[in-house]
């Protein structure tokens, strides 16, 4: 033993550590690319028809390390979340299997006791709500049908690539129009698309600022999408002049959905400001909560301040003093006047948006929400059972395990989550002016079930 001991010296020990070193970055800088290239091309081109069968071949081990990374090479990471987004989109846009309820529909509008009384216009006025789409499918469907009755056109914006890190994603609009449930929509609908030339400096950017090689902003890619969103709405506006300089334009995200009672005052009544935010209520993933944002309407925490609706004539003067380069957007509770009604349809849980968007979204540069994604996806490969053989029935039970995990409301944010219960003890008049559910929705609750906590079927196949 001595003999042995006197063979580790500190200069021996110093060799084996550079070996060591040596071989692991052999082992990710040559051999682990080449070993993942086979596997992202065999995982890319095999398409199981069960979504569990088909996360369970994905090299998770792989995006993990890529991920944590991406501050040396981002092209790894964004390489491995293009190959998942296109094995996710199928899934993502697979209709409820729960039917639509015929009997229940709308109420009857009526002007919010919340705003000053209605002077009403001589003539209403036309309504354009320019939205930036990522991968919503069954929100966008709640978000139509909320404001389907006031609304003149609904202008979606995609991207060829993700806002973070410049991942290449489908589009989806094109495969969505053809579901029943968007038929009676598509007349409304014009589609805008931003290709990769379009955003290709913005992406170069983006991976500067991650990798700490310039300064700048990590949301230069959404920022293009709201310039471009802008622009093209006024070259369409240029030729077909639906909108005049008293309509209404409304600018804001999917998820952002303003209560129709709302839209119908500002459709109907003179304007007590312009633009004016609405702020919506954020219940965070589940409908029995409400979480105190970062972008608030007045004294209302528990409020999120988007979308915001501008007249044609306000938006375009507020772009015409920058020659169009900070066109009119969402203004995130900072405008001078705001509405409350509508819900913040955010963290849906529905497991293929929930992946998406965890891939997807400039949020997760955000201080602790960086472990957030490193947590659910350790989480998600721990529930997989990767080295297991299973059943159909373990498949789908799995699949209920990786859902319920992913749909949690992250531990980070918990701290600013109050319970509806206690909200309506405590605040009674701010709940009942607060919380307002999407007709659709109210109406279709078992269609999308996961708001409530409870599973979707939908991929049980």
């Amino acid at each position: 033993m001595k003999q042995i001991g006197n063979l580790i010296s500190p200069t021996f020990s110093k060799v084996i550590v550079i070996c060591i070193t040596c071989f692991l970055y052999f082992y990710y800088r040559e051999f682990l690319p080449k070993l993942s290239s086979k596997y992202y091309s065999k995982f890319s081109t095999e398409n199981s028809s069960s979504f569990i069968s088909n996360i369970r071949q994905y090299p998770w081990a792989e995006l993990l390390y890529a991920y944590q990374n991406k501050k040396n090479d981002t092209s790894e990471f964004s390489k491995l979340s293009s190959i998942l987004l296109s094995q996710l989109t199928p899934f993502l846009i697979t209709e409820p299997n729960v039917n639509t309820n015929t009997s229940c529909g709308p109420p009857p509008f009526q002007f919010p006791s919340t705003l000053p009384p209605c002077v009403k216009l001589n003539k209403p006025r036309n309504i354009a709500v320019l939205l930036q789409h990522g991968f919503d499918a069954d929100t966008l469907e709640i978000h139509f049908h909320e404001l389907d009755e006031l609304v003149d056109k609904f202008f979606i914006i995609e991207s060829t690539l993700t806002t973070y890190l410049g991942a290449s994603k489908p589009l989806i609009w094109e495969s969505l129009k053809k579901q029943h449930r968007f038929e009676k929509f598509v007349p409304k609908v014009v589609h805008f698309v931003l290709d990769d030339a379009e955003l290709l400096k913005a992406k170069v950017d983006v991976a500067k600022v991650e990798k700490g090689e310039a300064q700048g902003n990590i949301y230069n890619i959404e920022i293009i999408q709201e310039q471009m969103r802008w622009l093209k709405f006024l070259r369409w506006n240029q030729v077909t002049k639906l909108f005049g300089s008293e309509d209404l334009l409304g600018f804001g995200d999917v998820d952002e959905i303003p209560n129709r009672n709302v839209i119908y005052y500002l459709k109907h009544c003179k304007l007590f400001v312009d633009p004016v935010d609405i702020g919506i209520w954020f219940p965070y993933g589940r409908i029995d909560q409400a979480f105190r944002t970062d972008f608030p309407v007045g004294r209302h925490p528990f409020t999120h301040g988007d979308p915001t609706y501008w007249t044609f004539k306000t938006a375009l003067k507020y772009s015409k003093k920058t020659n169009h380069s900070q066109p009119p957007t969402r203004q995130r509770g900072k405008s001078r006047g705001f509405a409350i009604g509508g819900m913040h349809m955010t963290y849906y849980g529905y497991l293929p948006f929930r992946m998406t968007k965890l891939l997807t979204t400039a949020e997760v540069t955000k201080v602790n929400v960086q472990d957030i994604f490193v947590d659910r996806i350790r989480i998600l490969v721990k529930e997989l059972r990767l080295n297991e053989t299973l059943s159909k029935s373990e498949e789908i039970e799995t699949f209920k395990n990786v859902e319920r995990e992913l749909a949690k409301t992250p531990m980070v944010v918990m701290n600013r989550i109050v319970k509806l219960e206690t909200l309506k003890t405590k605040a009674p008049w701010e709940y009942n002016m607060l919380v307002k559910l999407p007709w659709f929705y109210d109406c279709n609750r078992e269609r999308y079930p996961l708001w409530e906590g409870k599973h979707d079927t939908r991929l049980d196949h």
